[in-house]
């Protein structure tokens, strides 16, 4: 009798620790997929959130069109496609693009004398893009943006070469803190687009960061 009532018991305890066992197998495999839901939902929401901040600092930067060293367009930089008509640019010829550094902006002296050099030496369209209220802030604050400012920069050229212009044909100088920001934005375009020179001006001179000369 006692051994029949141990043999029970022992088969209770090991029915409800089936059950348990199941219970847990489904509650595992619940959680799993609910954490699976969760880190899909967190990284839409973080490239909505990127996409966002970037479409903020875009708001607030231009795009300046330069043809024979003389302002023929300024636009905002979040537009989808660029007045090339009233910019007096041709997707067929070279083009230039010109970043400036922190507390700077396409006005400054530097800048007009590269234009003026750039439009001389090579022809075609140069491109000044203007991030002044953005650079106007702190360095620090400025650094943190840089993601942010180089996934902006690199929607505006990706817009310039929707509309034709051809890399091969295309030239990117950055001052300061313009050279990182261009050596980001030539890493971030490959390798769908290689422009063909990108130089910078940095702190301790003058940097060839990328050649793809003929």
């Amino acid at each position: 009798m006692h051994l029949f009532s141990a043999s029970s018991l022992i088969l209770n305890i090991l029915t409800i620790q089936l059950l348990i066992n199941g219970i847990c197998s489904k509650l595992n495999l619940k959680y799993a997929i609910l954490r699976q839901k969760q880190a899909a939902y967190s990284k839409n929401e973080s490239f909505a959130y990127q996409q966002r901040i970037k479409y903020e600092a875009q708001k607030t930067m231009k795009v300046i069109f330069y043809k024979n060293n003389t302002k023929t367009l300024e636009t905002p930089a979040y537009d989808d496609t660029y007045d090339l008509k009233g910019s007096g640019c041709s997707p067929s010829e070279k083009f230039a693009i010109v970043l400036h550094g922190w507390i700077q902006s396409c006005s400054d002296e530097w800048a007009l004398t590269l234009i003026d050099r750039l439009s001389f030496y090579r022809g075609g369209c140069v491109i000044c893009i203007d991030y002044s209220v953005v650079a106007s802030s702190s360095y620090m604050r400025l650094y943190t943006n840089f993601d942010t400012l180089t996934g902006a920069i690199s929607s505006i050229i990706l817009t310039l070469f929707k509309q034709g212009f051809d890399p091969k044909h295309g030239y990117m100088f950055g001052f300061s803190f313009g050279g990182q920001l261009a050596s980001a934005v030539g890493r971030s375009l490959r390798p769908n687009h290689i422009i063909e020179n990108i130089d910078s001006s940095v702190r301790y001179g003058w940097t060839r960061i990328r050649s793809y000369c003929n």
